[in-house]
């Protein structure tokens, strides 16, 4: 697969699988193709190079993308409670337990 990357007028990226008709975008500069999807998210480009532009710190969010999906630790959390390993949390555990009942 190939990524078309560009930089929108604000200086963040534009990553797309398709070649992009610039003059549907004005302001977009194209930098080129690459074959993996780069890691530019939360980026700009300033200079020629690629600098942090997030709100938080890039740790925190590369941190928060680690992490596994909001479900599968809630599923944990619940499945804990089920077998007693952790207390079950009224409201917590009983709405969980009841959509599993209707919807098994």
């Amino acid at each position: 697969m190939t990524f078309h990357i560009y930089v929108k007028p604000d200086g963040f990226p534009d990553i797309s699988e398709h070649l992009l008709v610039l003059d549907g975008f004005p302001g977009y500069q194209y930098l080129g193709e690459v074959a993996a999807k780069p890691d530019i998210d939360d980026k700009k480009y300033v200079n020629g190079t690629w600098v942090w532009g997030g709100s938080e710190p890039e740790s925190v969010m590369r941190r928060k993308r680690a992490y596994p999906p909001t479900s599968k630790l809630i599923e944990a959390l619940w499945q804990a409670m089920d077998e007693g390993t952790l207390p079950k949390v009224r409201g917590f555990y009983d709405e969980i337990a009841e959509a599993k009942k209707r919807f098994p």
